[in-house]
C-alpha cells in the first residue's frame, strides 16, 4: 500500500503511516481530531463486555510497544486478520480504504438491538479512509458524513434489517477514522458534491456491499426478507400441516419434502423479487411513507389495502398453479390459531401464508394417493461395476437407501409394486423381504434379457423403472405417464434432454435411463423427452454419486 503497510498479527493488524497524518477518530481510543502513526484494528472476543472498553485498548497499543498519543484503536468480533479488507484508488486522488465488516447487532432507528448502556463488539463495521491530500477541519467533518451515509445505504440494498419494519443503517458499536497525509494545501470541503467526497462515498458504498452480500449466507438473507429463519419456516410448516395431515403417511417423508421446496425457493429470484416488494411495503406502511395509507390503519391492517393478497396469490400460483393459491387461501383462513402467524404485520403475514400455502401443495400433490392401475417393476439386479460392484439399490442417499426412496414414490403412483432383483443383489433381496417389498428374481445375465423375462410373466399396462434415481418424484412419473398414454405406441421409454443438468454431469445430450412404459404387446416404440432435475439424476458413477451428496446438503 502505497500510503501506509499493513503488518499482520495473531489476532490484530496494524496500519502503519508513512510519518503522521492528520484524523478525525471515532473509535474507542484515539478519538477525536488528532495526529496517528498508527491505527489497530483489533480482534475480541464475541462476548467481550469489558466495562472500560478504552482501558482494554489502551492496554492493547502498550503491549505492541506503539505510541500512546498517535495510535487509534478499532475493536471487533470480526477475525480481522482474515477478514480485513483493503481498496485503494490511485486516480484522481490517492485513496486507500481498509474496513472489517460485521453485520451482527444491526442499529435501526426507534430500536434496540442490545442494552443501550452495555454495547458489546459482536459485530462492527470499522472503516479506515486515508488520502494524499490534506484536509479542511470541514472537509473532515464532510467526509465522516459522506462514510456513514455510503455505508448506511449499502446496508439498506444488503437488507440488512432489525425488525420486520426497520431498515438497518449500521452496527450498534461502529466506527471510522479518516485521515489526511499533512499537506500544505488543503482541500476545503468533502461533501458528495466534491471530487474526493464522491470518491470516498462510491469506493465505502461499493466495499460494504460487496463484502456484505459475501458475508451474508442464503440463510441470513432469508431471515432478513422473510423476518423468519428457513429452520423456523420448516416448523412453523409442519405445525399447520398438522391441521390436515395425509394418514398414513411417514412424517419423515413430509419434512424431505419441504426441506426441497425450501431449497428451490432459495434458488428462485422470483419468488425473492416478490419477497422483496412485500418488506418494502412492510417498510414503508410502518413509516407512513405509502401514500393514503396512514400508520395507524397499517397497523390495523386496513380492508382497505388488497396489494398484500394480490401479492400473496402472485407469490402462491407462481409456485404451485392454483393448488398454491387455494392452500393459501385454507391457511389465511386458520391463521388466527396459529400463534407465530397471528403477530405478523400487514404485508409479511400474507408473504408467510402464501409460501407456506405453496410448499404445503407440493407436499399434498406429491403424498396424497393418486395410484392407477398399473403395475410398477424397479430394475434392481445390476452389478454396479461402474460403482466398484456394490448394491447400488442400497447406496443411501440423503440418509435413506435409493431403493427405499424409488418404492416409496412407485407406491404412490402404481397399485402394485415389485423389485426385480438377481443373484448380483442379495442384500438388496433381504431388505425388500424385511420390508415387505414383493420381489421377481431374475438371473441377472443382462438387463435386456432380465427385461424380456419380466415382460413374459405380467400383464399390461408395466411401468419400468430403474433403480438408480433417488429424487425422482410422484409428479414426474405421473406426467411421463400420461405422456405416454397420449401416444399410439405399445412401448414409451423416457429419454432425458441433459441441457438443464449441470455441466459435469452431462456425459451426453441426451439419454434414457431406464423409465419406461409398455402399454400393450406390440412392438411399436415411441420417447417422450424431458428435463427435469435433479429429479431425472441417475446414480451411474461416483461424479453422479458425490453430485447427489451435494443436492442433500
Amino acid at each position: 500500500m502505497e500510503l501506509a503497510k499493513l503488518h499482520k498479527l495473531s489476532d490484530a493488524i496494524v496500519i502503519e503511516f508513512h510519518g503522521k497524518v492528520r484524523a478525525l477518530s471515532s473509535t474507542v481510543y484515539g478519538s477525536g481530531f488528532r495526529e496517528l502513526t498508527h491505527v489497530i484494528f483489533k480482534t475480541v472476543d464475541k462476548d467481550f463486555d469489558d466495562p472500560n472498553p478504552r482501558a482494554y485498548a489502551e492496554q492493547v497499543v502498550r503491549e505492541l510497544g506503539l505510541p500512546l498519543d498517535s495510535t487509534a484503536v478499532f475493536l471487533t468480533a470480526v477475525n480481522v486478520t482474515q477478514e480485513h479488507v483493503v481498496r485503494e484508488i490511485r486516480k484522481p486522488i490517492p485513496v486507500m480504504l481498509v474496513a472489517t465488516i460485521g453485520l451482527s447487532n444491526p442499529a435501526c432507528i426507534l430500536e434496540k438491538s442490545v442494552g443501550e448502556d452495555n454495547y458489546t463488539c459482536a459485530s462492527t463495521i470499522n472503516i479506515l479512509v486515508v488520502m494524499e491530500y490534506g484536509l479542511s477541519d470541514n472537509a473532515f467533518v464532510d467526509l465522516v458524513g459522506v462514510v456513514s451515509g455510503a455505508k448506511a445505504l449499502a446496508l439498506t440494498n444488503v437488507g440488512l434489517m432489525c425488525s420486520l419494519s426497520r431498515r438497518a443503517f449500521g452496527t450498534v458499536t461502529d466506527a471510522v477514522i479518516v485521515a489526511s497525509c499533512m499537506k500544505e494545501k488543503t482541500l476545503p470541503y468533502g461533501g458528495p458534491a466534491t471530487k474526493i467526497g464522491s470518491l470516498v462515498g462510491k469506493l465505502v458504498y461499493e466495499t460494504i456491499l460487496h463484502e456484505s452480500l459475501r458475508k451474508l449466507k442464503a440463510s441470513d438473507k432469508f431471515k432478513n426478507i422473510y423476518g423468519l429463519s428457513i429452520e423456523e419456516l420448516e416448523r412453523l410448516c409442519l405445525k399447520i400441516y398438522s391441521y390436515a395431515p395425509i394418514p398414513q403417511v411417514p412424517i419423515d417423508r413430509v419434512v424431505s419434502i419441504i426441506r426441497r421446496e425450501i431449497g428451490r425457493i432459495l434458488y428462485d429470484p422470483n419468488i425473492w423479487s416478490i419477497a422483496i416488494a412485500l418488506r418494502e411495503l412492510e417498510i414503508r406502511g410502518n413509516t407512513g411513507t405509502i401514500p393514503e395509507l396512514s400508520v395507524d390503519e397499517y397497523i390495523s391492517d386496513s380492508p382497505k389495502i388488497i396489494a398484500d393478497e394480490i401479492l400473496g396469490i402472485a407469490l402462491s400460483m407462481y409456485i404451485n398453479g392454483w393448488k398454491g393459491m387455494f392452500c393459501y387461501y385454507w391457511i389465511e383462513r386458520i391463521k388466527d390459531k396459529v400463534e407465530e402467524l397471528k403477530k405478523l404485520p400487514m404485508f409479511t403475514d400474507d408473504l408467510v401464508c402464501s409460501l407456506i400455502g405453496a410448499i404445503l401443495s407440493k407436499v399434498y400433490d406429491e403424498l396424497i394417493p393418486r395410484r392407477q392401475k398399473l403395475i410398477c417393476i424397479i430394475m434392481a439386479g445390476g452389478k454396479g461395476s461402474r460403482l466398484e460392484f456394490v448394491e447400488k439399490p442400497l447406496i443411501k442417499i440423503c440418509g435413506k437407501p435409493i431403493i427405499e426412496r424409488i418404492v416409496n414414490v412407485a407406491s404412490s403412483v402404481c397399485s402394485d409394486v415389485y423389485v426385480a432383483i438377481s443373484p448380483h443383489t442379495p442384500k438388496t433381496k433381504l431388505w425388500c423381504l424385511e420390508n415387505n417389498i414383493k420381489i421377481i428374481e431374475t438371473k441377472g445375465k443382462d438387463y435386456v434379457y432380465d427385461l424380456q423375462e419380466i415382460l413374459k410373466k405380467f400383464n399390461k399396462p408395466l411401468l419400468i423403472l430403474p433403480c438408480d434415481t433417488p429424487f425422482i418424484t410422484t409428479n414426474v412419473l405421473l406426467e411421463f405417464i400420461e405422456k405416454a398414454k397420449r401416444m399410439e405406441s405399445s412401448v414409451v421409454t423416457l429419454i432425458v434432454d441433459k441441457h438443464c443438468f449441470p455441466e459435469t454431469l452431462r456425459k451426453e445430450n441426451t439419454e434414457p435411463i431406464g423409465i419406461s412404459l409398455f402399454k400393450s404387446n406390440g412392438v411399436k416404440w415411441s420417447n417422450v423427452v424431458m428435463c427435469r432435475f435433479p429429479e431425472l439424476l441417475d446414480i451411474d458413477t461416483f461424479i453422479d454419486l458425490r453430485y447427489a451428496g451435494e443436492i442433500c446438503k
